[in-house]
């Protein structure tokens, strides 16, 4: 094993973002005015059954327009309409939508294809980490759809159906599904698993229905990241049980918020921000606000990954009548505040710099054995955006020629060109006892490789590291350097895994007490139990196997107390 000093070149720093299809889009200003002249929207006549094919699917998809104040990170606070989609379910006037579409609106207006005419609609129910709501629109005699009761099978023709873009007509794009399930998490919701497709969504389908050439809804659409061409659908086989809990006016994993996890440019918070708070809520109830910053639910910190994983998992884990400690910052007033859901309302207990801001730094939290070199932080997130005096590396090879590290376009790149050649970057300030590491890595190159993470690693003791291949399999290893060998501590494989050239996986590892877990993409894999290592360092790895072409490009390095 070879040891080395602090590596990088640094060439340019450019962020790649991943386009979520979130809403928020401005509706059209003008006033709804005339009875629409298609007699099928206006009188909405009464149907014998669900609408049995594509072309007429419209009918029963509604273009909805959601009226409230929102705050913003940039302590903006504004009055306005954001436009998505939903479907009918319901002669009655029953519809599904997102969460995120209808959550902390005023008012609720929707509009059917080629009607300028405005139908009210109330909420029955939301599930914010299920990201789906049940409205009721006044009147009957609608239009409807029914759901897909098959298992949605690769290559299955499917269509989307919305209003995007805040444009009042009716849109249908074609694809077919790509992948039968997928990690579902986002910064605003945590879904557990998806469909991927690529029948293009665009902010406003929020909320529309994925169909078949029948008609029947496969999916509801949520997201998409259009520079990849992937597209994402909430199934119905997941849908249709919360939606049944919802048009019976029962709220599931939810606490009454429209928010989105954020994390501080230089990683030293992160937290739920509130855009809006239903009214009457449990949230509403215990004294959160719009603006808020949500830093702990049940002292379990928020946000650290960037999504809302942590959060859906504590609500997932009680009931709706459970009392809940939550802490968050207000920062129009300057001041962190502690209480409960269901239970005693926010209050003061501190305050902070008058001029924070969500870019700005925090507490780090958390104790620590060990130096640390200069005011290098224990607790971070690394995105790659310069030089890095606090990492080194290490290798088993045969020559440090055999591999090249740069960093480029805000990624750590491990370039290896020869078989068998195993490169690690260890984060060198801190040596910690309990500890989680978060990595997003891409393969760049063929698909033949293994990333990994590690921790607790000492010089001339060893380590344990967790690995994934290109091919989907996982490896929970512990290294001996007395022996110089691996043991496996457990080994597996999983769907979870995106596999391929250009796909990126995120990785956690948690090393606490005599535990290692696993997890890939949100997933959880395995926990095992190992008592040889107690404290180390920890970092990221990339490694060829017999092809002796590897390329792993590492997008982000999340280090935070588990």
């Amino acid at each position: 094993m070879h040891r080395k000093s602090v590596i990088v070149l640094v060439v340019t720093s450019l962020v790649l973002s991943f386009a979520l299809a979130a809403c928020g889009i401005p509706a059209p200003t003008s006033a709804p005015t005339e009875e629409p002249t298609d007699s099928s929207i206006a009188t909405a006549e009464p149907k014998s059954g669900a609408i049995d094919n594509v072309k007429d699917a419209e009918k029963a998809v509604i273009r909805i327009v959601a009226e409230g104040t929102y705050s913003y990170p940039d302590f903006s606070e504004y009055t306005e309409m954001g436009s998505g989609s939903g479907f009918i379910i319901d002669p009655g006037g029953i519809a599904v939508t997102n969460n995120h579409v209808v959550t902390g609106a005023a008012r609720i207006k929707v509009y059917f294809s080629g009607s300028e005419k405005a139908y009210n609609a109330r909420i029955l129910g939301v599930s914010e980490c299920s990201d789906l709501a049940v409205i009721d629109i006044e009147g009957d005699g609608y239009p409807y759809l029914d759901w897909y009761t098959e298992k949605p099978e690769l290559g299955l023709t499917v269509y989307t159906l919305g209003y995007p873009l805040g444009d009042p007509n009716f849109t249908r794009h074609k694809g077919e599904i790509s992948k039968e399930k997928t990690s579902g998490n986002t910064s605003w919701t945590a879904v557990t698993e998806v469909l991927e497709h690529d029948a293009i969504i665009n902010p406003g389908n929020s909320g529309g229905p994925l169909v078949t050439d029948d008609a029947k809804v496969v999916g509801i659409n949520y997201a998409g990241a259009s520079q990849y061409d992937m597209y994402f659908s909430i199934p119905a086989s997941e849908a249709k049980l919360v939606v049944e809990d919802l048009r019976k006016g029962t709220n599931v994993d939810s606490l009454g918020i429209n928010g989105e996890a954020l994390v501080a440019d230089d990683g030293s918070f992160s937290g739920i921000w509130v855009y809006s708070v239903d009214s009457g809520s449990a949230a509403d109830k215990a004294g959160v606000k719009a603006g808020d910053f949500i830093t702990s639910l049940e002292n379990i910190q928020l946000g650290r990954d960037g999504t809302v994983t942590d959060y859906c998992d504590v609500i997932r884990s009680h009931t709706a009548s459970d009392t809940l400690n939550i802490s968050l910052i207000r920062f129009n007033t300057g001041e962190m505040m502690d209480g409960q859901i269901n239970g005693r309302e926010l209050e003061a207990t501190g305050n902070i710099d008058a001029n924070a801001s969500t870019g700005g730094s925090g507490e780090n939290g958390g104790s620590m054995s060990g130096s640390t070199s200069g005011t290098a932080p224990a607790y971070f997130t690394e995105e790659f955006d310069g030089d890095l005096p606090n990492w080194s590396y290490f290798y088993f090879g045969d020559s440090e020629n055999d591999f090249n590290i740069t960093t480029n376009n805000s990624q750590m790149v491990i370039d290896i060109t020869q078989p068998q050649t195993y490169v690690y970057i260890n984060y060198d300030p801190y040596i910690y006892t309990d500890v989680r590491v978060d990595a997003s890595a891409e393969n760049m190159g063929n698909n033949d490789n293994n990333i990994s993470l590690y921790c607790r690693s000492q010089d001339n003791v060893g380590w344990y590291e967790f690995n994934i291949s290109s091919g989907g399999l996982w490896d929970i290893l512990r290294y001996d350097e007395q022996t110089n060998e691996f043991v496996n501590l457990y080994n597996g494989g999983s769907y979870s895994i995106n596999m391929g050239r250009g796909q990126a996986n995120t990785f956690t590892l948690v090393c606490q007490g005599n535990t290692i877990s696993a997890y890939i993409n949100d997933h959880f894999l395995r926990t095992v139990t190992d008592s040889n290592y107690t404290e180390g360092t920890v970092g990221v790895s990339a490694s060829s196997f017999e092809s002796g072409d590897a390329s792993v490009g590492f997008d982000w390095v999340v280090v935070s107390e588990p």
